[in-house]
């Protein structure tokens, strides 16, 4: 097993203000299992530190309204992606002020 950094980016839409948000985000295995855990922060770049080997492995961002967002850690010629990022609101025609539970 190698040890891997993943840079995450997370962006609500609508979102104003010094402090910003924090979500809770897993790096898991395709059973699900947990290989790293921690928040991430919408006013900085959250880095995380993970072990991993040559099974597929996901970036799981968790919503306050219990869905989630998923992104593929491996890309298809075996390469594993250094930076992801979260785009939370965008793809939605809510109101500004609830882009957060999208």
């Amino acid at each position: 097993m190698s040890q891997r950094h993943l840079r995450v980016k997370l962006h609500i839409q609508g979102e104003r203000g010094y402090f910003g948000s924090f979500l809770p985000m897993s790096v898991i295995d395709a059973r699900g299992q947990v290989i790293a855990t921690g928040a991430v922060n919408t006013a900085r770049v959250t880095e995380f530190h993970y072990e991993y080997n040559d099974a597929p492995l996901f970036a799981r961002l968790t919503l306050p309204n219990g869905t989630s967002e998923t992104i593929l850690l491996q890309t298809g010629d075996h390469a594993w992606l250094d930076e992801v990022s979260f785009n939370i609101g965008e793809d939605t025609s809510t109101p500004d002020w609830m882009a957060w539970s999208a």
